[in-house]
C-alpha cells in the first residue's frame, strides 16, 4: 500500500509475521511487532496501515483515527476507505457529528461508495444537536437509487412516518414492495404507518383500518409467532370497537413475549376498561418497564424512598408517599383515593403536577404535598413508612365494582376567584352557562379525544344558552370561525385555563352545565359537581370503562359515546337535543339527581335531570 516498504529482510519478515498473527485475530501480539517495526520506519505507510488496522479491529477507535489520519498524509491511494474507518471509528465513539463530515469524505472520493450513505443517514439521526432527519432522507435516497437496498427502505419509511409524512412512507413502502412483494418488514411498516396515521385523526378511515387487518393476516400467514404483529392487530381492533378481538390479540402478545411491557400495558387497560380488575391492575405493574417518561411516573422520588410498597395496610398514623404520575386530567381523577386514605386516618405525603399544586393543598389541608420533580427533603424520607404512585392506589382501592361506592369530590376552588367570576357573569344569569372544551393536547390520545369548534354546530344553535370557553390553549381562531360561520359569540374569558388551573377551576364552578370532551376541564367539572356531558371516541380511556353510559367515578356525568368510527357530527346534533330539553324546562341549576343518567332518554342517551 503506498511507497514500497525500503526495509531490510528480518524487518519484512517481521512485518509478514505481524499479518499473519493480524489475520489469525492475535491482535496484541501484531500490534506489538508493528509497533517496533513503525519505530525505526516511523513514515511506512504499510506498517502505519498495521497500526490502523489492530487498533481498529481491537476496538481502540481513538488510536484508530490516530494511525488512518497519520496513513492519508502518507499515500495518496484508496482515500474513500481509510476515510470511511475514520468514520466509522468516530460514530462508534458516538462522536456523530464528526463521524458524519468523514463519510460525507467518503462520498466526495466514492459517490458511489456501497456503504457510506446509508452509514451517514444512520449517524445523521444521532447528531449531538437535533437528529438531521431530511439529511438522513437525502443520504437514503441515494443508497436507494444505488442499491435498492431494504434497510434503506425501512429506515427511510421510519423516519417519514415519525415525521407524520405517512403517505410519502406509503409510496416508498409500495415501491419496495413491488421489488419484493412479501417483505416483512415493509408489510408490517405499511400496516403500523396507516393505523398511526388514523390514531392522529379525529374521524379514522375503515377502510384504513380494513387495509391494516388485511395486510396483518399476511404477516400472520408469514409468522404466525410475531408478537409485534398481534400487538398491531389489537391495536387495530380497539380502534374499530373490536375490544374482545384486540384483548385476544393482546393476550397473544403477552403470551408469545412475556417481556413486552407495551403488551402488558395495553392488555391491561383492555381488562380494567371492563371491570376484570385484579389482572388488570397486575399487568400495569408493567408501566414501571421502560416507560416511566411515557407514563409520567415520578420514578426518581419513588426510587429515592427505601420504605416498602404499600400494600393496603390500615396503621393508623402511618404516613404514606403517594408520587403523582400521567396528566393532570388523571391525578384529579385518582386523588379521589388519596382522600378515601385521608378519611381512613392515613398521614399523607402527595407530589403532583406543578400547576395543580395550589389547587391540591387547598383541597387536601391535612397533607404535605410537593411538585413533582423536585427532590424531597432527607427528613420529609425520613418520615415516610410506605410508597406506591397515585396510580398504584386503584390495585389496592379498586379491585370490584363495589370499591366505586360513591365520588370523593375533594376540589375546593379559591373562594375569591369563584365569586369575582360569579360576578363577572352575572348578567348571563337568566340563560343555561354552559362551559364548552372540545379538544386535548394529550401526547398520547388528543387527538381521537378532540373535536373540530365547527362541528358543534348543532350544540351551538340551541337557544337560551350562554356558552362559554372552557378550552386551553389558543382558541381565538376556532371561536372567530364560529361567530362568522354561525353568528354565535362564545364567551372568552381572559386568561388560558391551562396557565392558571386555579381561574379555572373557579371558572368551571360558575357553570350551570359544562359539555366537554375527556380532558382536564371534564375532571375539574366532575369533581366540583357541574352537571357535565362528556363526549367519547369509540375506544375511550380505560377509566370510562365500556359500553357505560354513566361514570362510576363522577355521579353528575352522562357518558355520549361514538358507537363506531364516524364524525363526531351525530353525537354532537344527539347531544343538541337533550341540550334542548334542559333549556325548555328553565332548569339552571341542573344536575343528575338522585337517579343518574340512565333514568333519562333522549335517542338512548342520558338526559340531566334536576338536582
Amino acid at each position: 500500500m503506498g511507497k514500497a516498504i525500503v526495509i531490510s529482510p528480518q524487518d519484512i519478515k517481521q512485518f509478514e509475521k505481524a499479518k499473519a498473527f493480524e489475520k489469525d485475530g492475535h491482535l496484541l501480539k501484531a500490534k506489538n511487532i508493528y509497533r517496533k517495526l513503525n519505530r525505526k520506519h516511523p513514515s511506512a505507510p504499510d506498517i502505519v496501515n498495521g497500526l490502523a488496522s489492530v487498533a481498529f479491529l481491537g476496538g481502540d477507535y481513538q488510536n484508530a483515527i490516530k494511525w488512518y489520519s497519520k496513513l492519508l498524509e502518507l499515500v495518496a491511494e484508496q482515500p474513500a476507505k481509510i476515510c470511511f474507518n475514520i468514520a466509522v471509528s468516530y460514530r462508534e465513539l458516538e462522536r456523530f457529528d464528526q463521524s458524519s463530515d468523514w463519510f460525507r469524505q467518503v462520498i466526495t472520493h466514492d459517490p458511489r461508495h456501497p456503504e457510506a450513505h446509508l452509514a451517514l443517514a444512520k449517524v445523521l439521526i444521532k447528531s449531538e444537536g437535533a437528529p438531521d432527519f431530511k439529511g438522513a432522507l437525502v443520504a437514503l435516497s441515494k443508497d436507494i437509487e444505488l442499491s435498492a437496498r431494504m434497510e434503506s427502505y425501512h429506515m427511510a419509511a421510519d423516519i417519514l412516518s415519525q415525521q407524520k409524512y405517512w403517505q410519502q412512507g406509503r409510496v416508498l413502502l409500495s415501491e419496495a414492495l413491488r421489488g419484493e412483494p412479501l417483505n416483512e418488514g415493509c408489510l408490517y411498516r405499511m400496516a403500523d404507518n396507516l393505523l398511526h396515521e388514523n390514531l392522529q385523526r379525529q374521524d379514522a378511515v375503515v377502510g384504513d383500518i380494513e387495509q391494516v387487518l388485511k395486510l396483518v393476516t399476511i404477516l400472520l400467514d408469514l409468522d404466525p409467532d410475531n408478537w409485534k404483529v398481534h400487538l398491531l392487530r389489537g391495536n387495530a381492533c380497539n380502534m374499530i370497537g373490536e375490544f374482545d378481538l384486540a384483548l385476544k390479540s393482546l393476550m397473544r402478545v403477552v403470551a408469545l413475549n412475556s417481556e413486552a411491557p407495551l403488551g402488558h400495558m395495553n392488555m391491561g387497560l383492555a381488562l380494567l376498561s371492563r371491570g376484570e380488575f385484579d389482572l388488570g391492575w397486575s399487568e400495569m405493574c408493567w408501566r414501571r418497564v421502560g416507560t416511566d417518561r411515557k407514563y409520567g411516573v415520578d420514578a426518581a422520588v419513588i426510587d429515592a424512598c427505601d420504605s416498602p410498597l404499600w400494600e393496603g395496610e390500615q396503621t393508623p398514623g402511618a404516613r404514606l408517599l403517594i408520587t403523582g404520575e400521567q396528566g393532570i386530567g388523571d391525578q384529579l381523577l385518582h386523588a379521589q383515593m388519596v382522600m378515601q386514605l385521608l378519611e381512613q386516618g392515613l398521614e399523607i405525603t402527595l407530589t403532583c403536577n406543578p400547576k395543580i399544586l395550589t389547587l391540591m393543598q387547598s383541597s387536601f389541608p391535612g397533607a404535605t404535598i410537593y411538585p413533582q420533580g423536585v427532590t424531597l427533603p432527607a427528613e420529609e424520607l425520613a418520615r415516610i413508612d410506605y410508597k406506591g404512585t397515585m396510580f398504584d392506589l386503584g390495585r389496592i382501592m379498586r379491585r370490584s365494582w363495589t370499591d366505586f361506592d360513591k365520588p370523593r369530590r375533594f376540589l375546593v376552588p379559591d373562594a375569591g376567584l369563584v365569586e369575582q367570576f360569579r360576578e363577572k357573569y352575572r348578567h348571563f344569569d337568566g340563560v343555561l352557562k354552559v362551559g364548552i372544551s372540545w379538544k386535548s393536547t394529550s401526547p398520547a390520545s388528543g387527538v381521537i379525544k378532540s373535536t373540530d369548534l365547527l362541528q358543534w354546530q348543532d350544540v351551538l344553535a340551541v337557544p337560551g344558552v350562554q356558552f362559554f370557553s372552557l378550552q386551553y390553549d389558543d382558541v381565538e381562531e376556532d371561536v372567530r370561525q364560529v361567530l362568522d360561520k354561525t353568528g354565535v359569540d362564545i364567551f372568552v374569558d381572559d386568561f388560558d385555563p391551562f396557565d392558571d388551573l386555579d381561574k379555572a377551576a373557579a371558572q368551571i364552578a360558575c357553570m350551570d352545565v359544562v359539555i366537554s370532551v375527556s380532558n382536564v376541564a371534564a375532571h375539574m367539572a366532575g369533581q366540583l359537581n357541574v352537571p357535565t356531558l362528556l363526549l367519547l371516541p369509540l375506544h375511550s380511556l380505560w377509566h370510562w370503562f365500556l359500553d357505560r353510559r354513566d361514570s362510576l367515578w363522577y355521579d353528575n356525568f352522562a357518558l355520549y359515546r361514538k358507537s363506531q368510527l364516524q364524525s363526531w357530527q351525530p353525537l354532537l346534533a344527539q347531544l343538541a337535543g337533550d341540550l334542548s330539553v334542559l333549556v325548555a324546562d328553565h332548569r339552571v341549576d341542573m344536575g343528575l339527581g338522585a337517579r343518574g343518567a340512565d333514568d333519562l332518554e333522549t335517542g338512548g342517551e342520558a338526559l340531566l335531570d334536576g338536582r
